[in-house]
């Protein structure tokens, strides 16, 4: 009943476009994420790809993150179609990340983009196969 009554609904899927080492897409393990979404050109995307292959993957790495994946979203949902921007940069925290590895500024900091909105969050329950204590 309460999924019935929510507003704004929308699903966004995202399709794995690049990622630092390990470069896989096993599912997220971290206490923290941090994001950022935004508009791209398909040169932009490839461009911060080869970013996050680079030193400045590299750096955010050397900072603490687990793992960075760039992503583009996929096909809509087709009643619930997403209002978000194509693409989204997801990095992977074990503790909270440094100021320095704000994912708005690092997208910034590599391409021309728009629409650009971040977050850094903490989990706050557990996951399936962790011990509860």
């Amino acid at each position: 009943p309460l999924m019935a009554k929510r507003t704004d609904k929308a699903h966004t899927v995202y399709d794995y476009r690049a990622s630092t080492a390990p470069a896989d897409t096993s599912p997220f393990s971290a206490d923290w994420v941090a994001f950022a979404r935004f508009a791209a050109t398909p040169q932009a995307v490839a461009k911060l790809a080869e970013a996050l292959a680079g030193a400045p993957g590299a750096a955010l790495v050397a900072a603490g993150a687990k793992r960075v994946r760039l992503a583009e979203r996929g096909r809509d949902h087709p009643r619930n179609p997403t209002h978000r921007p194509g693409c989204i940069i997801v990095a992977e925290w074990g503790t909270e990340p440094p100021a320095s590895a704000d994912m708005g500024r690092f997208v910034a900091a590599q391409i021309d983009t728009s629409g650009l909105d971040s977050f850094v969050g903490y989990r706050l329950f557990p996951w399936p196969d962790a011990p509860r204590t």
